[in-house]
């Protein structure tokens, strides 16, 4: 069983395939199309997919699923990316715009620090945890939280994005509109 992880960054797209043992056995990284609509994204998106297929001799409606993690606010159904300020996608049916691409294959879209809380929690540094916090550190500062062994996505169930928490008030002005917030200041 086969499948495809994409981590869309401000500055990277970043796509792998692993397999049952959670091992990357193909990858790729293209430069984020800053300045390009979502719909660019995800034709960039496909194109990778089918790369990936290529190079492992298989069909792309092979793959088990198909993984995207972004930088930002996710509705709580996981259907559309709410707010990406460093991607410039807000209100973005991402989920939809991709299943379309692979009608056959299962979409999935989270946050990009919950994924990587999910995947410490299943196969790396927080196996067996019932508490625990992982920064991420990129073009942006983010942060996934479990608790009580799952995912805690915060009360409006956005995530907890811990970069846009306030940490100087009155601080330099971030691209999520607040002044002073972790990532701004950091």
């Amino acid at each position: 069983m086969l499948q495809v992880g994409f981590d869309i960054g401000g500055t990277n797209i970043a796509a792998g395939v692993v397999d049952d043992d959670m091992r990357i056995i193909a990858r790729r990284s293209v430069p984020f199309p800053t300045g390009k609509p979502y719909a660019y994204t995800v034709g960039l998106m496909k194109s990778i997919v089918e790369e990936l297929a290529g190079e492992l001799q298989i069909s792309s409606n092979q793959f088990q699923s198909i993984g995207i993690v972004v930088p930002g606010s996710i509705d709580p159904a996981c259907e559309r990316v709410l707010h990406a300020y460093n991607l410039q996608f807000h209100d973005v049916p991402l989920k939809k715009a991709m299943q379309e691409q692979y009608p056959e294959v299962p979409v999935y879209l989270a946050n990009d620090a919950n994924g990587a809380a999910l995947a410490e929690l299943h196969a790396g540094a927080f196996q067996g945890c019932k508490t625990a916090v992982l920064l991420t550190l990129g073009t942006g500062i983010g942060g996934g939280l479990i608790l009580g062994g799952k995912m805690f996505n915060g009360g409006l169930g956005h995530g907890v994005e811990l970069g846009h928490m306030v940490l100087v008030h009155g601080g330099p002005l971030s691209t999520c509109g607040v002044h002073g917030c972790i990532e701004s200041v950091c």
